[in-house]
């Protein structure tokens, strides 16, 4: 008798235990919701990390869907003399497409507000947020970015919501020849 308790007891304290992590697995998927939920979709971009990763002022990274960006600018490396006095370079007048690509995101994209929208996969493997940024003029920055040639087309499957556009903005700059198309 006491062990048929004991049983009844053990079943009821499993039941409970059970429900409560369904009860904090619930709470956790929903404030994922919440993250992205169409409230949280219009930021603000606070800094361009390169022209496919921008901070937003709630200090969420987004990665650009369908970018490989080209890398930042590199830093210029100071020359000395034997003596430990710097040596003035004369300044090169061309600036490297990886400057240009840089200049141009941070215009386009730097304290503006911007809406985000999602695919199928939120995250990447290194956990960026990875979204589509749009304008407040209906602009889908993915796709301006191709098209001035300042990254390389990286469509991978399941985020394909805007692959077309995403290719015929790649395809007009392999075109035209422009920024790192026409290396």
């Amino acid at each position: 008798m006491i062990r048929i308790r004991f049983i009844k007891l053990l079943f009821l304290f499993l039941f409970i235990c059970s429900a409560t992590q369904a009860a904090n697995a619930e709470k956790k998927s929903n404030s994922l919701f919440l993250s992205l939920s169409s409230e949280n979709k219009k930021a603000t971009v606070e800094e361009i990390t390169n022209p496919g990763l921008i901070l937003l002022t709630d200090k969420r990274r987004i990665k650009l869907i369908g970018l490989k960006p080209v890398d930042p600018p590199k830093r210029k490396k100071l020359n000395y003399n034997e003596f430990n006095i710097l040596i003035e370079e004369k300044e090169n007048p061309t600036i490297e497409t990886e400057e240009k690509a840089y200049e141009y995101a941070n215009d386009l994209l730097k304290g503006k507000q911007v809406k985000i929208e999602f695919d199928r996969e939120y995250r990447d493997k290194q956990g960026h947020l990875l979204g589509y940024i749009f304008l407040a003029d209906g602009t889908l920055v993915n796709a301006e970015i191709l098209r001035q040639g300042f990254a390389d087309l990286s469509i991978t499957p399941p985020n394909t919501k805007y692959e077309t556009e995403l290719r015929e903005a790649y395809l007009e700059a392999r075109k035209e020849k422009r920024g790192i198309q026409g290396d």
